[in-house]
């Protein structure tokens, strides 16, 4: 698992099947049981605790592995059925924006989106919005725009 600097906790992947953004080294699993994979796109660090001016309420599925927001009446849909499971894992803060231009400082990862149907945290900038544990693809209609750190 990655090293917490700053109060930035590294080690955070985007996974080449499903899209999400997934602590690398923490188990889970993904798209029809099979483990996350990151062979194409790359990663960064999201911050820990809450940060004043981002969005909080973000946390670590401990089946799945994946970062999903549990600010909502429900804890959304989890790769390995049933709800996402959040007991005794820190919270985590996102740079929330409503544009997709960057913004702050660099190197930021842009692009981020949230999936309405499954809760997951995924990246929506590629050609493909990825799959969605509820079924077909993540859908970020009703998503802004989000950042994290960039380490690799």
């Amino acid at each position: 698992m990655g090293a917490t600097a700053n109060g930035i906790k590294s080690g955070w992947r985007c996974c080449d099947r499903c899209n999400g953004l997934y602590l690398d080294g923490g188990g889970g699993s993904c798209v029809g049981g099979n483990s996350h994979t990151t062979a194409v796109n790359g990663g960064g660090g999201v911050s820990e605790g809450t940060v004043p001016g981002w969005q909080s309420n973000w946390r670590l599925c401990k089946k799945c592995g994946s970062l999903f927001y549990y600010g909502n009446p429900t804890n959304g849909v989890c790769f390995k059925g049933g709800a996402h499971d959040y007991e005794n894992t820190k919270g985590y803060s996102l740079e929330m924006r409503t544009t997709k231009a960057a913004t702050g400082f660099p190197p930021y990862f842009t692009m981020w989106r949230w999936c309405h149907n499954c809760e997951s945290f995924f990246y929506g900038g590629a050609s493909k919005m990825g799959s969605c544990p509820k079924g077909g693809s993540h859908d970020a209609s009703k998503s802004n725009y989000y950042s994290i750190h960039y380490f690799y």
